[in-house]
Formats: C-alpha cells, structure tokens, sequence
C-alpha cells in the first residue's frame, strides 16, 4: 500500500518558509495526529539542533511534506550537508538530528500509521530520489525505529532500544522486585549511604528556568567529559554545549526538555538531560560525579526518575539507543532500530564517497600509528579509547 493519488508532495527549501508560524501550527497539529510521533521531529527540538547546525557549518532544509485536500499529512524534515576534505566533499541527505538524537521515523497522520503500509517508506525514498537526487551523494537514515513504515527483512538493524511499560505501574517496588536482587538492594543502600552525608533531593528545572538549566549543563559537562574523556576537546565541548543551552531556548518553555539533578547536602552528584512528550520519558544524556562513583548517584538518580514518572503517569520510560549493561539491569524490553544507506550513481558521487572512504582509511591508521607511539611510554598494556556516544550513569 503507497500514498493515496490525492496526496501532493512538496518541499521546503528555505528556513523561512520552514519557522513560518502558519506552518508551524500545522507541523504541531500533525504530531498530534500520529501515534508513533516521538519527541526528536517536535518543532522546538529540531530548531535547537538546526540552530546549533547553523553555528558551525552549512545546512539546507528540504523538507518532504505530503497534503491532501490542503491539510498536512507527512513530514520529513531533511537536511542538505556537504563535508569538508576530511569527507571528501560528500553531499549528503540527513534527516535532521541525525548526528544527536536517536530517531527519525517520519511523522504521519494516523490514517497512515497502520500495518498495512510497509511500503510508504520506499515512496519516501523514490520521492527524494525524483525530486533532488541530483542535489546529494548519498541519503542516510541512521535510526528508524520499528513501526509500520520499517520492514525488518528488507533493512538492517543497527541497534536496539529497551524500554520499560510503565502503563500498569503504581509504585517502583514493582519494577524493583523484578531486578537481580543484588542490584535491588544496591539501591536502596547507596540511597541510605548518602542520606547519612546529607539531605539527598531531585532538583528539577521548570519550563520557565532555562537559565537554571543552563547552570546545571555545567555540572552535567564535567560529568559527562569525565567519564569519556574528552575534558580537553574544547570544540567537541563547544558544540554539545551549544545543542543543550538551545534546547533549554527552545524546547524547555515547551516542557518537552526534562532537566534535573541529584543533590547530596550542598552538592550536585548527578545530572540528566532528557525529554518527555507523549507519555513518554526519553532517558537522553545523563551522568555522574567520579568522585562520588563509591555511592551509585547515577543509579539513585535512574531510580528517582522512575519514581517521578510512575506518578506522573507516563506509559513509556524510553532509555534509548543502546544496550548497555545497566539497561538491561531494568529490562528485557527493547524495540530494534534499522539504518537506511542509498548512494546515487554518477561518477562524481562515486569519485567523493570513494575519497571519503580513502580519507577515512588514512585518518584511522593514523590514529592507530599515534596510539602505538604513546604505549612506548606507557608500561601498561596498550588501550585505545574512544570516545562513545553512548548513556551512562
């Protein structure tokens, strides 16, 4: 099953007609619509990441919306990049967000969100194909969470994200009493630990506290970089911090950011940057202070979340793109994610994504030949370290 005939296709191609407060309204009213919406195609996050685009290189909207009868029903907020020499000038269709958050499913209105449409997303595709095919070298789809729109025989996964049904919950003794029994008990006594130390509390940022929000990114930075060790990559710490100081523009006015803390006594020991819209709590960027690591703040913090959520009746607690290991400490629940990948044909396509790849190979031996050279100087046993996008606490 495809798109009804009567469904019009356009684009937007500029960043006015896309902040259009008229087009706006509707792109709101059609979120509501879907039932598969999720919080990273709302209009205030994508404008905090298109913004934060902005500050550092070129972007270009093309937005795919479908309407019938004049009323909107599909969007698909894509983006034009084009890489510099280190990715050999490779101009690729991106939807936006791809490069910070963790889904791009379209939105679509719920006469469409049915099982019987497993094609709509090769229409998607064939429509980017006809339309501006010649504008990019490559289209990527990093994170399509499974619905209707994904055929799991046809794409392949990636990832998964676990999950936990909050809908039947009433206290987080439920959820407890299912954990290993050691990791039960580890909560409630870290919690009884730091209790002793001081009064420990949850601080939580309201919609009209950005600049309180703000303050706590610090903390949350240092946790953050700490942890995977990126303390001295200034632009990399210039960039996520500009995303998170225009979300709380943006997206905390809206109530869709969830900001909050744990404090022992006088002292932040925990922070968690995440989202809640739908009924839904994303569990986004969370993390913890190293000098407090002997006391689990991120798991008493994890756990006090819960606690919020199960009284402010949310159905889904969503910890988002990968499996680690605390995950699936709380669930054995998770949804797969599929990857999409289309490289066009032509020889200067062909000739940027295989300098791409060619610089890629180079930049990496690189690294390795560096990593070496450093482990002469170290005794211990060699350990190359990246620096992972993954959630911890």
């Amino acid at each position: 099953m495809s798109f009804p005939s009567k469904v019009k296709f356009e684009w937007l191609n500029s960043w006015e007609e896309v902040w259009n407060p008229t087009f706006l309204e509707q792109w709101q009213k059609l979120i509501d619509l879907d039932p598969d919406a999720h919080v990273f195609f709302s209009p205030s996050v994508v404008r905090a990441w298109v913004e934060t685009q902005l500050a550092f290189r070129l972007i270009k909207p093309r937005f795919l919306i479908g309407r019938q009868d004049h009323k909107l029903m599909l969007l698909f907020p894509l983006v034009l990049e084009r890489e510099g020499w280190q990715g050999g000038w490779v101009r690729s269709l991106e939807p936006a967000g791809w490069n910070a958050f963790d889904y791009q499913n379209p939105i679509m209105s719920a006469p469409w969100a049915d099982h019987e449409n497993d094609v709509l997303l090769a229409d998607i595709l064939e429509k980017c194909r006809a339309a501006i095919g010649r504008e990019y070298d490559v289209l990527r789809i990093p994170f399509l969470r499974a619905s209707s729109l994904t055929r799991s025989e046809s794409l392949p996964q990636v990832d998964e994200a676990p999950f936990l049904d909050l809908a039947e919950v009433e206290s987080l003794d439920q959820i407890t009493v299912k954990l290993s029994k050691g990791w039960r008990q580890d909560i409630g006594r870290q919690r009884r630990r730091l209790e002793k130390l001081g009064p420990v509390e949850m601080l939580t940022c309201g919609p009209n506290e950005g600049e309180r929000a703000k303050g706590l990114f610090q903390k949350l930075m240092l946790f953050h970089s700490e942890r995977w060790g990126y303390q001295r990559n200034e632009p990399a710490k210039r960039r996520i911090m500009t995303l998170w100081r225009n979300l709380a523009t943006h997206a905390l006015p809206s109530k869709l950011l969830h900001v909050s803390a744990i404090r022992c006594g006088d002292e932040v020991i925990a922070c968690s940057l995440s989202f809640q819209f739908n009924n839904r709590f994303y569990f986004y960027i969370p993390a913890s202070s190293l000098k407090w690591a002997n006391y689990s703040p991120g798991k008493v913090h994890l756990a006090m979340l819960l606690e919020q959520a199960i009284a402010s009746r949310i159905q889904v607690f969503d910890f988002l793109r990968g499996n680690e290991s605390y995950k699936q400490q709380w669930t054995h629940m998770s949804v797969p994610l599929y990857r999409v990948e289309e490289r066009v044909d032509g020889i200067g396509p062909i000739l940027r994504t295989n300098l791409q790849q060619s610089v890629a190979r180079l930049r990496a031996a690189a690294k390795t030949v560096v990593v070496r050279s450093r482990s002469i100087l170290t005794p211990s046993k060699l350990v190359v370290r990246h620096v992972k996008g993954e959630k911890q606490p």
